[in-house]
């Protein structure tokens, strides 16, 4: 096997889902990168004692809610986001966002969200201001749990401002 779990503890394996616009309408022309919940779940499944599915759903897709509902009857806790490459504004204070992080709770679920800038996914649509560490105010505004991937760490130094950032967050 490719990891030994007694050695290394399990993994994270993360889905990445499509991008949502505005209004709710699905955007595969500007989706690079899409890996399906089920496909996590399935390798999940086939390495329990190795991989933790981590699934990803838009808080615009119009299923959002009853797909939040559906991962966590199946055993899903950690919900992913990559806002910078799935437009997502976390402090976005719509109907959308306040719904799912309403439901995140009720569920009690996690968010693990991408923090800084993106350079491993180019992406058709990509804005690195989502990925500021101040967008997590809207979650953690409404009581979700988030991780914060990277913690905003930045290998540029002229985007030091991220971390100071995420320190004001805290």
């Amino acid at each position: 096997p490719l990891f030994r779990s007694a050695e290394h503890g399990k993994h994270c394996i993360l889905a990445l889902c499509e991008v949502y616009d505005e209004r709710g309408n699905h955007r595969l022309d500007q989706t690079s990168l899409y890996i399906p919940n089920n496909y996590i779940k399935k390798l999940a499944v086939r390495h329990p004692k190795t991989f933790i599915p981590t699934c990803s759903v838009h808080p615009k897709d119009p299923e959002a809610l009853e797909k939040l509902h559906q991962l966590r009857d199946q055993g899903v806790r950690l919900i992913k986001w990559l806002p910078n490459a799935m437009n997502i504004d976390p402090d976005l204070n719509d109907e959308d966002y306040v719904k799912f992080y309403e439901k995140v709770n009720k569920l009690e679920m996690f968010l693990l969200i991408h923090t800084g800038d993106e350079h491993s996914i180019s992406s058709r649509f990509h804005d690195d201001s989502l990925g500021s560490p101040l967008k997590l105010k809207g979650p953690l505004g409404h009581k979700v749990k988030v991780i914060a991937a990277h913690c905003a760490s930045e290998v540029n130094r002229s985007r030091v401002g991220l971390l100071v950032d995420f320190v004001g967050v805290l």
